[in-house]
């Protein structure tokens, strides 16, 4: 099977041939309003007896020049998943990942937004764009530069932090509709600092904030204590779902998902996907 062909495969069934690598669909809870209508497409090493690595890690051994493959065909799975459940009835988000080192070319980033156009992400407000693997030391005018050159394309654009940076913090404002950080494991000082900084930062520009990696109920107290307004991790279930799930499992996890806490300030306030105005109020989570 040629690149091509491998990466139209990884598009259609989620799966890389040869790499053990799968898309799994993970839910982002709202921890304001109690629920959670927003899933992120992830990429996932699966081998047996070993850890599972997630995010752009797991391709670990893939050449520099498939980045621009992989992130189209994760873009094509994310879209067909959003799309599958809501010829269902089942309206959900997905946020698509895509790697700061296929935006960091002109030529690629031109291609990756080729295909947005051709996808008809521009007039498809589910859809929030995951900027990734930002590199150690990124300045802010280039941030800027690469979710400007994305505007234009997509409702909403979040980008991941690798850590806690501080002139990012004192940049001007960046354009992203949200940012998200992975809370660092195990000492308390620390994650408060991490959810404080997170906090701030998403203050001062303008935008929503996601912690990562939330992996047990001291850590849910953390970020709430934060007021950060989106999580995701053990913390709240081992829930994921594959490219081709039922909806009605999606449905039904939806439905259970009561995690956060709810306000009647919150009503007004806005998710990952679409305005509040546009959704469906049959399918709201109240």
């Amino acid at each position: 099977m040629n690149a091509s062909d491998r990466f139209s495969d990884f598009a259609i069934r989620g799966i890389l041939s040869g790499q053990s690598v799968e898309l799994i669909f993970t839910p982002v809870h709202d921890l304001v309003r109690g629920r959670s209508t927003t899933f992120f497409c992830t990429p996932a090493f699966c081998v047996a007896h070993a850890p599972v690595i997630c995010g752009y890690r797991a391709f670990e051994g893939l050449a520099p020049e498939d980045s621009p493959l992989v992130d189209r065909a994760i873009l094509a799975h994310a879209l067909k998943f959003a799309r599958r459940l809501g010829q269902a009835g089942v309206y959900v988000s997905v946020g698509a990942p895509v790697n700061f080192l296929t935006l960091s070319s002109s030529q690629n980033r031109e291609a990756y937004c080729e295909t947005l156009r051709a996808a008809g992400v521009p007039e498809y407000p589910f859809v929030v764009l995951i900027v990734q693997d930002l590199p150690l030391g990124i300045t802010a005018s280039k941030l800027a530069e690469v979710i400007a050159s994305l505007r234009p394309l997509a409702k909403r654009i979040f980008v991941q932090l690798p850590n806690i940076d501080t002139a990012l913090l004192g940049s001007g404002h960046l354009g992203a509709d949200g940012f998200i950080l992975s809370l660092p494991p195990h000492q308390r000082p620390t994650q408060v600092a991490a959810a404080d900084w997170l906090a701030k930062m998403c203050e001062t520009q303008t935008a929503l904030s996601c912690m990562d990696q939330i992996d047990n109920e001291g850590a849910v107290e953390i970020v709430r204590a934060a007021s950060i307004r989106f999580g995701r991790g053990a913390a709240f279930g081992p829930a994921e779902f594959r490219g081709d799930a039922p909806p009605i499992d999606v449905e039904a996890f939806m439905r259970n998902a009561t995690r956060g806490t709810r306000s009647s300030s919150s009503q007004e306030a806005h998710g990952f996907g679409l305005p509040r105005a546009m959704r469906t109020p049959v399918h709201r989570l109240n």
